[in-house]
């Protein structure tokens, strides 16, 4: 029920949005970096979160992947290994009265211990970190992962070469993943 509510208050075909990494120093595995309300925001290993994905599952019953093609250099590096050790352990949060503020045009600033992120305004500020999307006066707390889905990413404001590949479904059939 949360998530039909979460989809309906944000407008959203989908309920939640995550980033998907891998890192040099273990390369067999995937990691999400997401915000939940069970953990907060935390990086999660995909050989763990796959039991929560398909039909029978708990959690998700779609999951989608999407490639964002942008540059990537070491300097990017940097600034998102230090923005993740920032937001690592902070709590979940969805505030629907700044969902009902759709005007609102807070600042957003750095985090701090008190900072609290819904899973799409984290991955808004990773983006805009990473410069992917703009990093202008709109307020990472005004996206939804509906603007990380492709009916919704027009309103994203993509920098220069920065672009969103076409949504993949993965579909789980026992132990082997298929990309549909």
């Amino acid at each position: 029920m949360g998530t039909y509510i979460t989809r309906t208050v944000t407008w959203s075909e989908y309920d939640h949005v995550a980033m998907v990494l891998k890192f040099d120093s273990d390369p067999g595995e995937v990691y999400l970096v997401e915000s939940t309300g069970g953990s907060g925001v935390a990086l999660n290993k995909w050989s763990f979160l796959r039991s929560h994905i398909g039909v029978t599952r708990k959690f998700y019953k779609k999951c989608v992947f999407r490639h964002v093609n942008f540059k990537r250099d070491s300097k990017m590096l940097e600034n998102l290994e230090s923005f993740l050790k920032s937001v690592i352990g902070l709590k979940y949060a969805l505030k629907p009265l700044e969902i009902l503020r759709r005007n609102n045009k807070a600042k957003d600033e750095h985090p701090n211990e008190n900072s609290t992120f819904f899973c799409s305004s984290l991955i808004a500020k990773a983006y805009k970190l990473l410069g992917v999307i703009e990093n202008d006066d709109t307020p990472c707390q005004r996206f939804f992962p509906h603007h990380f889905s492709s009916s919704g990413d027009k309103s994203l404001k993509l920098t220069e070469g920065s672009r969103m590949e076409e949504e993949l479904q993965l579909i789980l059939e026992t132990d082997d993943m298929l990309m549909q």
